[in-house]
């Protein structure tokens, strides 16, 4: 059975790759435009969206309606910090949805509109998924995404979200370090990494690439990897030097009210010239020039600088760069001497300065067995064959690890408010774990970031809340246990899963029924209190289970223990509603965007149809003009007036298209085609009759030759053909006259026809007239030829042997007289 391919998506600020998993293997997929990356570019117009490398090619003329950048944005309030420094480096003007998150507001459909950046998001993963599916040829379902390690609950859910508008399920969401990892590890041989006796082979991983710098460092066993620290620099990337670069050399350029950086397009052109001069500057240690025609008012911009410049301008830069370095291994808890290999992901790894830093911060230079710019894709491609059925994958494991410690704060009615560390930093992935409250009444549970980072980076460092609904007091009024389910789940999204009340139902003589309903059919252990819960009766308190695993033997034990030290009671185990206030898109919400980006699609299908209808008349225009004129095409089958007419069509046509014909209607397009189309036929048809009729005829005489030859060589005694009945030969040789005539005359015919003039007979006639011919005489011609008859065996009777000695001896046969 064929299995349905996975892909793995590189979600970068710049570009995204697109990795594959089929039977073949990991493969990284081109786009339509042959490139193996996809810029992340939408760009909006009055008739339709474009997406990747089109919108991207077009940002110039359409700045600002095409919208870059915007990964960063994605699941951010508007009043975010970070919003306000991303809008430095961005031509379109950010705007708040009703939602309270970042929109763009662009001019499409001929009308404004505001675009949310999950929108936006959405759009890209739907071009993505075209891609993908025009280079497998098949659906696409199923995906895994990769995302930077430092995005937040609320980035990875509003990604999550972009997901379900673009029709794609997210089997997970992979950080990009350990997508790098997966595709380290799953290729090295039992040789290249230690059995799970032996010490673990620690690689750390340096993702340097547009906009962000991640720092991993993971152990390795053979077929498994632990993530064990990682560190960033979310806001430093290679547009950090591409910005501090092309500012230094704006200084000499610019004049009073003609400033580069303020003009939007000149300073799109002077990055991208800048981009390009950093690259060359990996390979260079001289002087490079960066020349820009007309940048800004019809001055050409000229300059130039060397590597040595760049590092010294850059020395701030770098030095952020090796601070991450350095925190990432302190962080990890060792050595230089025990980090075996350092792997380089992202482009700005190329940049020499970083390398070098690279080298002295762990000691030893770094490695590029991995492909810089695709690993991370083919490791999610790697990871969602793992997870779905329809592949087969070898053994490997990956613990992944939460970044940001997560704290989870409690509160409602009378109820004293209280906060704990439920994960903390680097804590692994996923995992699940049990809290036990003692509550009379509902209440609250808030989860934040711990990390103090978190908050100073964004506005607010809450995730999300949720109401444990449907708690009531005992029968005596004491608090009732609550089990709590936390858990972060495969994307690093924190959930409570389930509540669940732990209500007294009274005392029984049964044992039982103690607490065989408490275990909630989870895979992880709960812990069941005996002193302390008889002593909550009158106050609200709270518990975490600190047994974490896959195992229940935990709760059965103390449920043991309870049974035999306290009175035995009933206890029914009631599951609590959680109302869950998140950063995510209610179900309602996704659905109106899905629906509304159905509509976008099919905007866009209508207007490719248009365009294809217009570039079909454009191209027969250009096609059939010159067709006419030509003496070896169609000049010579066509009437001079019809050629007249349909040459003097096609130039008033040209001229509509490029007037009043620029904008029209798709059947305005094939109507005119078709009129054009209509013309012509007659002479293309006349042109395919006359080449193909002479062919079909000579077919046929190659065929009656064939037989007449049969047919001599009968006639001439030839033993192949004695075994023919005179009937059989007299009924070819009547047969061969009478189509030999038929052809003769009919090529006179088709000799004597005019090729402006339609032929009196086509080559399907001659193919017919040879088919009914061969049918009829093949049997003569393939007649298989009789088997010459067997002499009867004469074997002695048994039993006779005066039989054999009396036989008399063939006629030239010589006796034994002896």
């Amino acid at each position: 059975m064929a299995t349905t391919p996975v892909i793995g998506i590189d979600f970068g600020n710049e570009s995204c790759f697109i990795g594959v998993a089929r039977a073949g293997g990991i493969e990284v997929i081109i786009n339509d435009y042959s490139q193996r990356d996809t810029p992340s570019f939408v760009a909006l117009t009055s008739k339709n969206r474009m997406m990747g490398t089109s919108a991207k090619n077009q940002i110039i003329t359409n700045i600002s309606n095409t919208v870059f950048a915007f990964k960063r944005l994605l699941g951010l309030r508007f009043d975010d910090p970070l919003v306000a420094e991303e809008q430095k480096h961005l031509p379109q003007t950010l705007v708040a949805t009703p939602e309270g998150e970042v929109g763009f507001r662009v001019w499409y459909l001929g009308e404004e509109a505001v675009l949310g950046v999950r929108q936006i998001v959405a759009m890209l993963l739907t071009k993505v998924k075209d891609i993908a599916e025009a280079a497998l040829e098949c659906k696409v379902f199923e995906c895994v995404l990769a995302v930077p390690y430092f995005f937040t609950d609320a980035q990875r859910r509003a990604l999550l979200d972009a997901a379900a508008i673009a029709d794609i399920q997210v089997l997970r969401l992979l950080n990009e370090p350990s997508a790098a990892a997966v595709a380290y590890g799953l290729y090295r041989t039992s040789t290249d990494l230690p059995n799970a006796e032996q010490p673990p082979r620690h690689v750390a991983f340096v993702d340097f690439g547009s906009s962000a710098l991640q720092v991993a460092i993971s152990a390795f066993h053979k077929g498994k990897v632990k993530m064990l620290a990682c560190t960033f620099d979310s806001s430093l990337g290679g547009r950090s030097f591409d910005i501090a670069i092309a500012h230094q050399l704006a200084q000499g350029f610019n004049k009073p009210g003609s400033d580069v950086t303020k003009n939007k397009r000149s300073w799109i052109r002077l990055l991208a010239e800048v981009d390009k001069l950093k690259r060359q500057m990996s390979a260079n240690i001289s002087a490079l020039p960066v020349n820009v025609e007309c940048l800004i008012d019809e001055r050409d911009f000229a300059a130039k600088m060397k590597r040595s410049e760049m590092e010294e301008l850059c020395a701030p830069l770098l030095e952020r760069v090796e601070r991450t370095l350095r925190r990432c291994l302190a962080e990890s808890g060792l050595k230089q001497e025990d980090i075996s290999e350092i792997e380089l992901i992202g482009g700005s790894t190329r940049i020499p300065a970083v390398k070098t830093l690279i080298e002295q911060v762990f000691g030893k230079p770094p490695s590029t067995t991995l492909n810089q710019d695709e690993c991370v894709a083919r490791g999610a491609a790697i990871m969602a064959a793992m997870l779905s059925p329809s592949f087969k994958v070898r053994e490997f494991s990956l613990t992944d690890l939460q970044p940001y410690a997560i704290s989870l704060s409690w509160g409602g009615e009378d109820v004293e408010h209280g906060e704990m560390e439920v994960f903390p930093k680097f804590h692994s992935v996923p995992f699940s774990k049990i809290l036990t409250f003692f509550r009379k009444g509902p209440f609250v549970l808030t989860a934040r970031y711990a990390d103090p980072d978190v908050g100073q980076i964004h506005k607010s460092d809450t995730i999300s809340q949720f109401h444990i609904q449907g708690v009531k007091p005992g029968a005596q009024g004491e608090a009732q246990k609550v089990k709590v389910k936390v858990r972060l789940n495969l994307h690093g999204v924190f959930q409570v899963v389930s509540a669940t009340m732990m209500e007294k139902q009274g005392s029984s003589q049964s044992t039982s029924e103690v607490t065989s309903e408490t275990a909630n059919a989870e895979t992880e252990s709960m812990e069941t209190e005996t002193s302390t819960e008889n002593q909550e009766s009158s106050s609200d308190t709270t518990k975490m289970d600190t047994t974490e695993g896959e195992s229940q033997e935990g709760d059965k034990t103390a449920a043991a223990a309870t049974q035999s030290n306290h009175p035995k009671q009933i206890v029914k185990a009631v599951d609590l509603h959680v109302d869950s206030k998140t950063s995510s898109f209610t179900q309602q919400q996704i659905q109106e965007l899905t629906e509304r980006e159905a509509g976008f699609r099919s905007v866009d299908n209508q207007e490719r149809d248009r365009l294809d209808s217009k570039n079909a008349l454009e191209e027969f225009v250009l096609n059939i003009r010159g067709r006419v004129n030509d003496s070896d095409d169609l000049e010579a089958y066509i009437e001079p007036n019809v050629r007249d007419e349909l040459v003097q069509m096609a130039d008033s046509t040209e001229n509509w298209l490029y007037d009043e014909g620029e904008d029209c209607k798709k059947n305005e397009y094939v109507e005119k085609l078709q009129h054009l189309q209509n013309l012509a036929a007659p002479a293309q048809q006349r042109k395919r009759d006359h080449e193909s009729t002479p062919r079909a005829a000579e077919s046929f005489a190659a065929s009656l030759n064939r037989f007449k030859k049969a047919h001599m060589a009968y006639h001439a005694g030839d033993a192949a053909y004695d075994h023919w009945t005179p009937e059989e030969a007299k009924k070819l040789e009547v047969a061969l006259a009478e189509k030999m005539s038929w052809l003769d005359a009919n090529m006179s015919r088709v000799r004597s026809t005019l090729k402006t003039k339609d032929l009196p007979i086509k080559a399907a006639a001659f193919l017919s007239e040879q088919q009914a011919f061969e049918s009829s005489m093949n049997p003569v011609l393939n007649k298989p030829k009789p088997q010459p008859p067997t002499p009867p065996a004469e074997a002695a009777q048994p039993g006779k042997p005066e039989d054999a000695a009396n036989a008399t001896p063939a006629a030239g046969e010589k006796m034994d007289t002896e």
